[in-house]
């Protein structure tokens, strides 16, 4: 039997509009340092984290914020965004000249697993991003920092 093991959870939210882009990118790039991750693995994050949110921001237009979450587990990271726009984004068959539409193909080859959950009001859009090394649980913890637990 397989278990896996929640370490730390962090929920932001932010205003819908293009600025919160960028601090959604520092909100998670914080808390993944503050983890001690490597920085492929936080690269690879913060680019997916970026195209969710900018997917969220250009389309789920329907309420005034959007909540980005972090799951950090011991093997596994889950970054969502969730947001109350009840429409499921979609791929996009694109052209080469197209200037949009690559977002979810680009989360698709960087993450390890997307997908859509859908919620009560609106969905949740997510990546898991497998860890290379696992972590333990005392090892995403640093004292001089806010403790990546919850």
């Amino acid at each position: 039997m397989e278990v896996t093991v929640q370490v730390a959870i962090r929920a932001y939210t932010f205003t819908n509009t293009v600025e919160s882009v960028p601090k959604a990118r520092r909100s998670v790039h914080k808390i993944l340092r503050a983890c001690k991750y490597d920085s492929d693995l936080i690269d690879t994050a913060l680019l997916c984290t970026s195209e969710l949110v900018t997917n969220a921001v250009m389309h789920a237009t329907i309420a005034a914020t959007f909540t980005v979450l972090c799951r950090l587990q011991v093997d596994m990271m889950t970054i969502g965004v969730v947001d109350r726009d009840p429409r499921l984004p979609r791929k996009l068959d694109i052209c080469e000249d197209d200037g949009f539409g690559r977002g979810l193909l680009l989360v698709e080859s960087l993450s390890d697993e997307w997908g859509i959950e859908a919620r009560r009001h609106g969905k949740m859009v997510f990546v898991r991003l497998k860890v290379a090394a696992p972590r333990t649980p005392a090892e995403l913890h640093e004292p001089e920092t806010t403790p990546c637990f919850t």
